[in-house]
């Protein structure tokens, strides 16, 4: 995943710096590894606060434990600018897109 994520920052600087040239030919596969990152790195974090509460057993749905609280205030990001499903189902049709031009 951290290698995933060097991957991108590297992109989107490069992204950037073509961009400022007037260049915008990464704009597209940018905007797209954005959106794959957004999804699958939210997804995970609310799918791991899940698996913490399950392991707690009944002391991890105690409001007392915190992790509940974690959960809600990390749950918007599944939704926030761009619901998940959406954006894995229109990063999984550019992708096929891409292959059929191969």
């Amino acid at each position: 995943m951290n290698a995933g994520f060097i991957q991108l920052v590297e992109n989107v600087k490069l992204n950037a710096d073509l961009t400022l040239k007037g260049d915008f030919s990464l704009m597209k596969d940018t905007h797209i590894d954005l959106c794959t990152h957004k999804a699958f790195y939210s997804e995970w974090l609310i799918m791991g606060h899940i698996e913490i509460i399950r392991a707690c057993g009944g002391h991890g749905y105690n409001i007392f434990s915190g992790l509940s609280n974690a959960l809600m205030e990390d749950f918007p990001f599944i939704i926030l600018e761009g619901e998940n499903s959406v954006l894995f189902l229109q990063v999984a049709k550019d992708l096929l897109g891409q292959l059929r031009k191969v």
